[in-house]
This record gives structure tokens, C-alpha cells and sequence, in this order.
């Protein structure tokens, strides 16, 4: 299994104040390149085996406008979520996964499969947020308080490098991102202002997923009993999981 830390910049300044405006503007903006690093789920267990983990990694780039299998220029990314044992996006509930909705499709299935990406997305400043009672905390303040260096842009000068055809430039500011969020999401501590360090069950990926793995559904026993919908308004009791000859029985 694995972890994917991605990022994402889009095409269009996004107005503030206004929530109905913000969203329908997310629904019309057009991603323009998707980064994400992707690390062995093994590794990521560890809190602080940043470097370790890093000299595994492997990193992607999607573009909007790079489509080589005619699926959609960033289903490539999505597969990498499918496949994902946890995802890891700043602010990725109230933009990113927000601004990638209509790459899914308008199917059940691409409904369900979304709602999967977002059940198993860590977004770190959300829990921050949470965790302080404070407003969502920006990167470049997290990063620079704990010695990462911090962002190298912003998301209006990413604007203007795609429409200026700075394609290098834009992909090197989004990756960069990434593996300043990643080798955040990596530390056993977190600092923060006037309140000392955060442990990493609030910000880590490393928490994220022993708690995902704790939750985790058991698989089925052969003593198993398990109830099943009969189509008609009813459930019904059925015999122990690979049982030879069990009846089913009105529940």
C-alpha cells in the first residue's frame, strides 16, 4: 500500500467572501498541473523516517492539457488514490479535491469513487486548525516555523505561469509544495506558535494510518454470520461464511 501527497494549482483567482461565488468558481476553474509524491505506506508508518521514506518516493506530474491514454488528463492520479492507503492534501477538503470533482465524472461509480479519496484524505490543516481552535493555518507559516524553508510562489503568480507558458517554473513551485507538506506530515512533532509542539496524532500521516488500519473492517471467518437484503424489504440470516449446506432462515 501506499501514501500520496499531492497538490494541485488551478487557472483562476477565486473570489473571497462570498461562499456561493467561491464554489461555483472552483466548479468552472480548470486545473492546470497536478504534483504528487508517492511513498510506501511501510515507511510512512514511522514518524520522522523522513529521509528514509524520500529516498523511495516516487514523484508524478499531470497536466491538463497531457492526456495520453484519452481517460482524462489527471486520471492517472486518481488511479494513484485508488490504490492509496491514505492521501494527503493542505486544505485539500475545502479546495483541492473541491476543484478536481468534475475530473471524476457525473456516474455512481465516480460519486462513490470520490467519496472513497475523500474518506481516506488527511488534511492537515484542517486538523490543526481544529486542534489550536484557531483559523486554517497558511503552509508557509508552518514550514518556515519549523525550519523546511517554506513555499517558493503563490497561487496567483501560478496563475500567471501557466498563461505565460512557464510550464518548468509552475511544475518546480507545485512540487516543491508537495515535499515541504510531506516532510511536514512526516515529523513527530509539529511547532506552533505560543503553544509548543503538536504531537503527530494530530498533523501525521504516521497516526493516520494506524488509525485507518486500526478501523479497518475484519475480513470474514468460516464461523461468520452475516445478514443480507432480499430485494423485497427484508433481511434475511445466512449460514456461517463458506459453510457447506447452510439454510438460509427469516431474520
Amino acid at each position: 500500500m501506499t501514501v500520496v501527497v499531492w497538490d494541485c494549482e488551478t487557472e483562476t483567482r477565486l473570489p473571497r467572501g462570498d461562499a456561493a461565488e467561491r464554489e461555483l468558481a472552483m466548479q468552472r476553474s480548470q486545473v492546470t498541473v497536478l504534483c504528487c509524491l508517492v511513498f510506501d505506506s511501510d515507511d510512512a508508518l514511522v514518524p520522522g523516517n523522513w529521509e528514509q521514506a524520500r529516498r523511495t518516493a516516487l514523484s508524478y506530474t499531470f497536466w491538463r492539457d497531457v492526456d495520453p491514454h484519452g481517460k482524462g488528463p489527471f486520471e492517472g492520479a486518481l488511479a494513484l488514490f485508488d490504490e492509496a492507503d491514505a492521501i494527503v492534501a493542505y486544505n485539500g477538503f475545502g479546495f483541492d479535491l473541491r476543484v478536481m470533482s468534475k475530473y471524476y465524472g457525473l456516474s455512481k461509480d465516480a460519486r462513490h469513487r470520490r467519496l472513497q479519496h475523500r474518506l481516506k484524505l488527511l488534511d492537515p490543516m484542517v486538523r490543526i486548525a481544529q486542534a489550536l481552535d484557531v483559523r486554517f493555518p497558511g503552509l508557509d507559516d508552518l514550514l518556515k516555523h519549523n525550519g523546511l524553508g517554506g513555499k517558493t510562489s503563490n497561487g496567483l503568480e501560478a496563475i500567471k505561469m501557466w498563461e505565460e507558458g512557464r510550464r518548468e517554473e509552475l511544475e518546480e513551485y507545485c512540487a516543491a509544495d508537495v515535499e515541504g507538506l510531506a516532510e511536514l506530515v512526516f515529523l513527530p512533532r509539529l511547532k506552533v506558535w505560543g503553544c509548543g509542539t503538536l504531537p503527530n496524532e494530530v498533523h501525521g500521516v504516521a497516526a493516520f494510518l494506524r488509525a485507518r488500519r486500526a478501523l479497518a473492517p475484519l475480513p470474514p471467518r468460516r464461523d461468520d454470520w452475516t445478514l443480507v437484503e432480499t430485494g423485497a424489504e427484508e433481511w434475511v440470516e445466512v449460514g456461517a461464511v463458506g459453510a457447506v449446506g447452510a439454510v438460509p432462515r427469516a431474520g
